[in-house]
């Protein structure tokens, strides 16, 4: 007799264990569908619940396994990581935007040439559902220009200055005889009736094309 067809067609769910050639089982809940197209179930969904050892049986006495982390967080996390070390302000229980997070959003907008806090807050919306699969801990909410410029200053306090020489190390290709630049410049639109414009000495790694270092100087100077 052949099977009813239906619109929306009941699934079904079903334990499966597949034995390894190291003897371990491992146990998988299927999300299965009846197709009528291929006259066979079609799996839907696939789900490892842990691994029974060589000769177990008893599924009271399955082992979890623990989730894997796609390599692309593994190199996020490692990306993150020195900005581990900036002392946060915020208070914890209301943190919605983790600041090791922003800082990655932040440095891969900065490699698109987005500097500015409306620019970064953009990319932060266009490019989430990649940013969803990198980062397992990622934000659902949105991120505004605002919220970007606070987080930057904690970011750029002079005490952690040194961040940003941890994460360009991560960058920079040892050559035997890099070139050095060491360069000045005015911040532009800085100035106002009682101060002139700060200037900022740089130094940059021309080869990798890395600022290395930045110090803000009192005055024009030779450099």
């Amino acid at each position: 007799m052949p099977r009813p067809r239906s619109d929306n067609p009941k699934e079904h769910t079903s334990i499966i264990r597949a034995k390894r050639k190291d003897g371990w089982t491992y146990v998988q809940r299927v999300v299965s569908v009846y197709d009528p197209k291929i006259k066979n179930s079609r799996r839907i969904s696939t789900e490892t619940l842990g691994k029974l050892p060589p000769g177990e049986t008893d599924l009271e006495k399955l082992i979890p396994l623990e989730p894997r982390r796609r390599k692309g967080s593994l190199q996020a996390a490692k990306i993150a990581a020195p900005a581990q070390e900036v002392v946060d302000p915020r208070d914890p229980g209301r943190i919605i935007y983790p600041l090791d997070i922003v800082f990655c959003v932040i440095l891969l907008a900065a490699m698109q040439g987005k500097t500015s806090c409306t620019e970064i807050a953009e990319f932060w919306h266009q490019c989430r559902p990649l940013l969803s699969k990198t980062f397992p801990n990622f934000p659902d909410e949105e991120i505004s220009h605002d919220t970007v410029r606070r987080i930057t200053m904690i970011i750029g306090k002079d005490k952690n200055a040194a961040l940003i020489e941890r994460f360009v190390e991560m960058l920079r290709s040892r050559l035997a005889h890099p070139v050095i630049a060491v360069d000045g410049q005015a911040v532009r639109a800085s100035r106002n009736c009682l101060q002139h414009s700060p200037y900022v000495l740089n130094i940059m790694d021309a080869d990798n094309e890395l600022i290395l270092a930045q110090e803000v100087v009192g005055e024009k100077n030779n450099e």
